[in-house]
């Protein structure tokens, strides 16, 4: 022990970090609760529908952080060596790709047959709803 009354400086700077971190993961993790129980307890919306809207929100935020970074100027410097991934990996990757497409197209082809209305009409107006999204991303982007 030191004369000043503790083994160093780092120890209590990493305890008050460690302190913040845990503050900030459970208002994280507080906050999307609260989000997937809004979403699959009150609006009564399937878990399938919660992952595409995270999904659909998080390609919009995306993309308009992409144009805000185009428009300032901003370059964000990417080193190829650190996205190469193993053959193993890039089968991995395109056989779950292979397998959510044919997952796609079964549920379409049922949808397409008519006979399951609901189904079909909640597909068409996805479709739409992504059509839509796609078209005013376009919009703000030629601004």
């Amino acid at each position: 022990m030191e004369a000043t009354g503790g083994g160093g400086g780092d120890a209590g700077e990493d305890g008050r970090k460690g302190e913040c971190g845990g503050a900030a993961r459970w208002a994280v993790g507080a906050v999307c609760g609260g989000l997937v129980y809004y979403h699959c307890a009150v609006r009564r919306a399937s878990p399938v529908s919660l992952a595409a809207d995270v999904l659909l929100v998080l390609l919009c935020s995306l993309s308009i952080l992409g144009l805000l970074f185009r428009h300032l100027h901003i370059s964000v410097p990417v080193d190829p060596l650190e996205w190469q991934i193993s053959q193993e990996m890039a089968n991995s990757i395109v056989a779950s790709l292979a397998n959510t497409i044919g997952a796609a197209e079964s549920v379409l082809r049922v949808a397409a047959t008519g006979h399951d209305k609901k189904l079909f009409f909640k597909v068409f107006l996805k479709t739409i709803w992504i059509v839509v999204c796609v078209m005013m991303i376009y919009a703000i982007s030629k601004l």
